[in-house]
């Protein structure tokens, strides 16, 4: 299901027990390749940069996309969700 601004996302752990609660605040769709310094950071992996962003997605893709039989192309649209952790309240982003 594509994600929509407002809706939220129940994160299971894997004994499908209820772990956390965000509310997805924006959604953009884009070439995998348009990702920008901003997202990236926020992402917070790797070293928080936009080229080693792309690098990291760029070879997860392309294994994925050869196990299931078609050519990985860093052009091909993407979802970008930002979301705010709402539950726990311990982790939960301020409002």
């Amino acid at each position: 299901m594509m994600a929509r601004v407002g809706a939220h996302v129940v994160v299971l752990d894997g004994k499908d027990r209820p772990r956390a609660i965000w509310r997805t605040r924006t959604v953009d769709v884009k070439p995998l390749n348009k990702i920008d310094d901003a997202f990236a950071w926020d992402e917070g992996e790797g070293e928080r940069t936009r080229e080693d962003w792309l690098a990291m997605h760029i070879r997860y893709f392309s294994r994925r996309a050869k196990a299931e039989g078609f050519a990985f192309d860093d052009t091909m649209k993407a979802v970008f969700e930002r979301f705010t952790l709402v539950w726990p309240p311990e982790y939960a982003d301020p409002e």
